[in-house]
């Protein structure tokens, strides 16, 4: 008697055994906790039933127990094994940050196909300044790309201040590829925004207008063609 596969006992007990010959052997296979019977095996003889018995046993049988795990516990342990344990957005490393940042506000790419971010860094005492440079989308009037943008402005300044005590002040340069004299293509920094989190915390966003972000930002420059 043994357990060829999985986690189980069988009745009788692993072992050789010695019976009378043509005695009624009965043969019981019981899972562990999270296991399932699979099959008892009786020399060549393979039985679906959990429970049987041997008639009048006339020559020697080697007798074994096989179990296969639940299903249900192997797609949890699968699901341990692939899910990654995620961080909490406060504790991310900048890198990673930015691209969550960005990923949720404006997206990773303009609606002309260029990346959206051009550059970012953080400086000052504890890395507290947030720098973004990022490309801004076209749309057919200077207006309407220069309110896309003051949009996107709004969802990252109140996204970065919401998220991140550990910033304080936020700096924003849009860029947007425009046409010199010469005809030659520059992608030109077009407006430039400083926010701190003082200035964010003084501001009632529920009543707030976007059209006024420049007139309380910290720090505000527009490019002749988007003013």
């Amino acid at each position: 008697m043994e357990v060829a596969q999985g986690e189980g006992k069988i009745t009788p007990s692993s072992g050789t055994h010695q019976f009378y010959e043509n005695e009624n052997i009965e043969i019981e296979a019981e899972p562990e906790e999270e296991w399932e019977f699979d099959k008892l095996q009786i020399g060549d003889e393979e039985i679906d039933s959990a429970e049987t018995a041997i008639e009048e046993l006339s020559k020697d049988k080697v007798i074994k127990a096989s179990f296969s795990r639940l299903e249900e516990d192997l797609v949890q342990d699968d699901k341990e094994e692939v899910e990654p344990e995620k961080t909490p957005v406060a504790e991310k490393d900048m890198n990673d940050y930015v691209d969550h940042l960005i990923s949720s506000t404006a997206g990773h790419s303009t609606n002309t196909g260029y990346k959206r971010i051009v550059d970012f860094w953080a400086e000052g005492q504890n890395n507290n300044v947030l720098n973004l440079r990022l490309q801004g989308d076209e749309n057919f009037t200077t207006g309407m790309t220069r309110g896309g943008i003051m949009d996107n402005t709004e969802d990252i300044i109140k996204q970065v201040f919401e998220e991140r005590e550990d910033i304080s002040t936020l700096k924003i340069e849009w860029y947007m590829v425009l046409i010199d004299q010469k005809g030659q293509e520059n992608n030109t920094n077009i407006i430039t925004i400083e926010f701190s989190r003082q200035t964010y915390n003084e501001i009632n966003w529920d009543r707030f207008l976007r059209e006024n972000l420049p007139n309380v930002a910290d720090y505000f420059w527009a490019h002749p063609n988007y003013r």
